[in-house]
């Protein structure tokens, strides 16, 4: 089976902000693969595809990376710094 086949993609807005998602299989719960930084959920494509046949599971791109768009503000903050 061609992975392409059996995995669909799709855009969505959460919160305002646009992301890709990639979805396979069935069912009312769902395994989600989350890729690394910089990556994209392109990256589990391959076994999305042959997961299905379990069931349900997707594959969003983060916000920022990849296909989505950037977030114009963030609800949190990122720091480096050392605590304790």
């Amino acid at each position: 089976m061609n992975s392409s086949e059996s995995v669909s993609a799709d855009r969505l807005v959460v919160a305002g902000v646009e992301t890709h998602v990639l979805d396979a299989g069935t069912g009312s719960e769902a395994v989600v693969c989350v890729h690394g930084n910089p990556d994209s959920g392109d990256l589990w494509e391959p076994l999305l595809a042959r997961a299905s046949e379990l069931g349900r599971v997707v594959a969003p791109d983060l916000p920022g990376l990849a296909v989505p768009s950037v977030p114009t503000a963030s609800p949190w903050t990122s720091t480096f710094s050392i605590v304790g």
